[in-house]
């Protein structure tokens, strides 16, 4: 029941998330090639920001974290985008399903084309199962997760609500009334996330709390997918795609996970300010060749 209930609560940002996202999409849009990729891997980032905002709303309103509180008011809003959607554009949005469904069994192929279309897609499939095993399996990685993400996770968690952090001198002068660790600046959206993965869950788990980061590696391989197809229908989608890569990170990851891990630059190596690392790369790939 546990796991039913974990499964539940990692698909809710991607319900909510598509549906806000699929709410802002116009009827003519839905169809475009890539879109349904585009749609589905920023629906979870959106419902992902969507979920730790709530949250934060919650602590505000004296509102103690739970899966009613939590998920109750986001599904019944995501429920009722997608009721409204499908209402208005059902045949654009069956259109649309109908040929990601012809694109992922590769029906416009033939021969070894269509082979070698279906070996990549296992080949992925098997990595994204790794990197779930990963997950699964290995504990809190002992980096700034132990330090300082992790720390607010677990006293959100077992408090079920914000609670403040502050350096050791604020933490003494406190006389109780605050939470201590290596970073308490650090931003919340990260400990949140893994809050509601816990909530879901109905416990604390140090090692399922990170399955948000093997979702979000999923939900970028539907961007990049998104952007790749999106580059070859127009050239305001070539731009679309292109402004993309402006916004990725500039040096660091600031995620501590298993699908994720350390890529900050070695002080010695640090490419200048003013060259983004991972803008290049993206830009090469959405940016056609003769402009």
């Amino acid at each position: 029941m546990a796991v039913i209930a974990l499964v539940a609560g990692s698909i809710l940002p991607w319900f909510v998330g598509t549906a806000i996202v699929l709410a802002m999409t116009r009827r003519a849009e839905i169809e475009a090639p890539g879109e349904v990729a585009w749609r589905v891997g920023t629906g979870y980032l959106v419902g992902v920001f969507a979920i730790t905002l709530w949250m934060r709303s919650l602590s505000v309103m004296h509102v103690d974290f739970g899966v009613v509180s939590i998920g109750g008011p986001l599904f019944a809003i995501a429920l009722a985008l997608w009721i409204w959607k499908v209402r208005s554009s059902r045949a654009a949005i069956v259109a649309a399903a109908r040929s990601a469904i012809d694109v992922l069994t590769a029906r416009s192929l033939t021969g070894w084309h269509r082979w070698a279309w279906f070996g990549l897609m296992l080949w992925i499939a098997v990595r994204f199962a790794l990197l779930l095993a990963e997950i699964v399996w290995r504990p809190l990685y002992p980096w700034d997760a132990w330090t300082q993400w992790a720390t607010k996770t677990r006293v959100f968690f077992e408090l079920k609500h914000l609670v403040p952090f502050g350096f050791a001198d604020q933490w003494f002068a406190s006389g109780g009334q605050m939470y201590f660790d290596a970073s308490p600046t650090y931003p919340l959206t990260v400990p949140l996330l893994q809050v509601w993965t816990n909530i879901a869950y109905g416990q604390f788990d140090d090692s399922l709390m990170n399955l948000p980061w093997w979702q979000i590696a999923i939900a970028l391989a539907c961007v990049a997918y998104g952007a790749l197809r999106r580059s070859g229908t127009g050239r305001s989608q070539r731009w679309r795609a292109h402004g993309l890569s402006r916004r990725f990170p500039s040096r660091t990851c600031t995620s501590r996970s298993p699908v994720t891990q350390i890529c900050r630059w070695p002080r010695s190596t640090r490419p200048p300010r003013s060259r983004p690392c991972g803008r290049s790369t993206l830009e090469a790939l959405v940016t056609p060749r003769s402009r």
